[in-house]
């Protein structure tokens, strides 16, 4: 079982049901004019295939004869949430998460001082996923269908339609929304470079 980061806005959609997707940047990323295809032996690896007068991209120790597998994993396996916690912050000694803190909670205990996700232990993760398809495509070739599994729903009315980006923006389409966070987290000329993603579709293990 791997771990998967997400920051508390993210969190709080996969609880709510309303995230299914996940972009991640490929690392590497294939040199100009080279391409990412699925593996055709069956499994959900991919290879890199060159376009005339262009070179592979040089392979990495995760690499095996110009394939790169899914850090996350394939359909099937299982993720477990790294997220903004607290160790040990109730009585019972079990964590608080920074994702459940609201101003109601601020009124009646001090804010604990929390912990980086990157420093959760398995132990202390509350969310466990699975992973139900994974893809490679360019950044913005997100469908608005995608943008919404990401967590960029509908919160406007039918006659002014209005997407959340779950940052606290307002759109008036799912992909523009997803836009926003992809930048916010990645930084704004990050949405230019249009670089090559992995898609996964998650579900939520009771």
């Amino acid at each position: 079982m791997r771990p998967i980061l997400f920051s508390g806005s993210m969190v709080r959609a996969l609880l709510r049901g309303e995230k299914t997707q996940t972009r991640r940047a490929v690392k590497p990323q294939p040199a100009y004019g080279c391409r990412y295809e699925m593996n055709g032996a069956g499994t959900h690896a991919l290879h890199l295939s060159d376009v005339p007068g262009r070179e592979f991209v040089p392979p990495t120790p995760r690499s095996v004869d110009h394939r790169l597998p899914c850090p996350y994993g394939e359909p099937g396996d299982r993720l477990w949430v790294r997220e903004t916690f607290a160790p040990r912050y109730f009585d019972n000694g079990h964590p608080g998460y920074r994702a459940d803190w609201t101003s109601a909670a601020a009124d009646v205990c001090a804010e604990p001082k929390w912990k980086p996700s990157i420093f959760m232990p398995r132990l202390a993760s509350r969310i466990t996923l699975e992973v139900t398809n994974v893809r490679v495509q360019r950044l913005r070739d997100i469908t608005p269908e995608d943008a919404q599994a990401e967590g960029c729903v509908c919160i406007g009315g039918r006659d002014v339609p209005l997407f959340t980006d779950t940052i606290g923006g307002d759109h008036l389409d799912p992909r523009g929304a997803y836009q926003a966070l992809w930048s916010k987290i990645n930084g704004a000329a990050s949405w230019a470079a249009n670089p090559w993603v992995w898609a996964i579709t998650l579900k939520v293990l009771p």
